[in-house]
């Protein structure tokens, strides 16, 4: 069995605040409140995937993934129902390959704002991160000089997994090296870049509660939970306020089998504890 609950708390937070990069999006955003159409793209690993989300793998009850949720949160906010969402990410993918590829899978598209969410399969020195970074941002800023651009950190991976140890201190140097580079990017005249600082956000609520109830993997995935955390965060960073959190029902394919572990897909990693984990199944 699962169980789902809806918790609502009358206290408030004390941890640390989002990054408030508003005045880097607010023309943005005129221009979509302004207008129908525009579009927006996501362009990162497999979380930008929307791994492990509800919606993604098709259990209940069925959230979409944080980027779903961070461009719906924009069309809420502006009025635009004609902007147009693109997702080319790739799961398994790195900051190099992301880099080797913004060509195709980014500057090809012509978006008018770029979410880039890379890091939870690098294992660079942070010098190395944003010097790709700055490269991929270089590529998109000469090609498209109007758009914006959005940096996130990755969030925290499970520290007892082994092969991502090293990571719990590695990436909070990644997200302070994407804060570095959108000041340095600032003073070089191209105002419209920000930074999503989620893997603070994600660290402080790690404080209070554990990696296995904000997974969907049990390694280095999202569940509905820190997906919000995702949306959130970069959200509040463009001076928006998440909206309605309804469901969207998707539907899944006929015949499909997938075993969770709190609302993601096991895919063979390691689970914590079996009492989380059950199957489903489509039975049309």
């Amino acid at each position: 069995h699962q169980v789902c609950v809806t918790s609502r708390h009358s206290d408030s937070w004390e941890g640390p605040a989002p990054r408030d990069d508003s005045a880097a999006f607010a023309p943005m955003l005129e221009v979509f409140a302004m207008r129908q159409g525009g579009k927006t793209l996501f362009y990162g690993d497999s979380i930008t995937t929307a791994a492990n989300s509800s919606g993604a793998i098709g259990c209940e009850p069925y959230i979409p993934g944080w980027p779903k949720q961070v461009h719906d949160g924009i069309v809420e906010a502006t009025g635009n129902v004609g902007l147009e969402y693109v997702n080319t990410a790739v799961g398994g993918k790195n900051t190099q390959w992301g880099l080797d590829n913004v060509q195709e899978r980014v500057i090809a598209h012509a978006p008018d704002f770029v979410l880039i969410a890379f890091g939870m399969n690098d294992t660079l020195s942070a010098a190395d991160y944003s010097a790709k970074h700055e490269a991929m941002v270089n590529a998109i800023h000469a090609a498209l000089p109007n758009a914006a651009v959005m940096l996130v950190s990755p969030m925290v991976p499970n520290l007892e997994a082994t092969s991502f140890v090293s990571r719990g201190t590695l990436f909070p140097q990644y997200e302070q090296a994407l804060v570095a580079l959108v000041a340095k990017f600032r003073a070089a005249g191209f105002s419209r870049i920000g930074c999503a600082n989620v893997n603070t956000m994600h660290a402080a609520v790690l404080a209070k509660k554990r990696f296995r109830d904000m997974t969907g993997n049990n390694v280095n995935h999202c569940n509905d939970f820190s997906a919000r955390i995702y949306r959130d965060t970069i959200l509040a960073a463009m001076g928006l306020t998440p909206g309605s959190d309804t469901a969207e029902q998707w539907t899944p394919r006929a015949g499909t089998v997938m075993t969770w572990f709190n609302g993601g897909v096991a895919a063979g990693w390691p689970l914590a504890s079996s009492k989380f984990g059950g199957t489903w199944r489509n039975p049309q």
